[in-house]
């Protein structure tokens, strides 16, 4: 997910229906997932009932809704209150954090913490978010993803990663051309930064952006303009999304809209980049994010919470 701190980056709306179903073992939390239901628990934070939906890409903390902090009692610790920030499309809001008792249907008990803003409702769905990384004293916690009856599919294949659970729960593999950071979000599309994007180009992973700009999920609080690379041999240890996102910036939307403009006036524009020589090399991890679109293919995800792996049963290029 975005490198947040306690400072939140721009950050997207999730618009899912819920369903929860649980194991009978307290060491294995089941819940269910698919096109229309996002993956939710059931929980009491500070003894009040709650609907958490599970962000897979979720930090260690619960996200509430003012509505929903208020009803549990919640109180705030002013110091570190400081430092939780959201900014987004100009606009600059203060939130409030503090540590609480959350007790999970079927499920764990522990503390943690609670962060929400007093004039921002994250979802209407729900009360609010829990990261994957959130839940402590559990096994391992287990989201099977449900399918519209007659649904053609791929055999499955096992995929296991090696997880790091720890501001959020992701992994580092390494594949051609260099290392990877992945993140496994139910929440947004399959995502690219834009760095990532432009290394996977040059490599002739992915094709070069449709310049046709589309609306797609941005994290947890609102829409975000975005390009998009068609897939053209790049696979995750064998898992195989067929198209990424990419975030535009303010500046190259604008760009992107006075470009159509002169098309539309001239014919087509050739696009000319130069590089500058003498540039060190780029070593750092290319972050790379299986999204909602891939992983409603899966059967189910895995997170083992002894040894921080995730497994994935999904479709494979060898399955395929």
């Amino acid at each position: 997910m975005r490198a947040i701190c306690m400072a939140f980056a721009s950050a997207i709306s999730f618009s899912l229906l819920s369903s929860t179903g649980f194991a009978s073992d307290r060491d294995v939390l089941v819940v269910t997932a698919s096109a229309v239901e996002a993956p939710t628990i059931t929980a009491r934070v500070n003894g009040v009932p709650m609907r958490l939906i599970i962000a897979t890409d979720g930090p260690s903390w619960v996200l509430l809704n003012p509505d929903a902090a208020e009803r549990a009692g919640v109180r705030a610790n002013p110091i570190l209150s400081r430092g939780v920030l959201f900014s987004a499309g100009g606009d600059r809001l203060r939130g409030r954090t503090g540590r609480t008792g959350i007790d999970i249907e079927d499920g764990p008990s522990f503390r943690q913490r609670i962060i929400w803003f007093p004039d921002l409702a994250f979802t209407d769905e729900a009360d609010g978010y829990i990261g994957a990384a959130a839940i402590r004293n559990l096994d391992r916690l287990t989201i099977r993803i449900e399918r519209d009856e007659g649904q053609a599919r791929q055999p499955d294949q096992q995929v296991r990663f090696d997880g790091d659970r720890g501001f959020e729960w992701r992994a580092r593999i390494a594949a051609a051309p260099r290392a990877y950071d992945v993140n496994f979000s139910l929440n947004e599309d399959t995502l690219l930064t834009a760095r990532g994007a432009r290394l996977m180009e040059r490599a002739g992973l992915i094709a070069t952006r449709d310049d046709t700009l589309r609306m797609t999920r941005l994290w947890f609080i609102r829409d975000s303009l975005a390009f998009s690379h068609e897939n053209l041999g790049f696979s995750i240890n064998g898992l195989r999304p067929q198209r990424f996102a990419r975030f535009a910036s303010a500046d190259e939307i604008e760009t992107h809209q006075d470009r159509l403009a002169l098309e539309a006036e001239h014919g087509p524009i050739e696009t000319i980049t130069v590089r500058a020589s003498g540039a060190r090399p780029d070593d750092r991890p290319i972050s790379v994010t299986l999204g909602r679109d891939f992983l409603l293919t899966c059967a189910q995800m895995d997170f083992d919470y002894r040894t921080d792996a995730i497994t994935l049963n999904c479709p494979t290029e060898q399955s395929g």
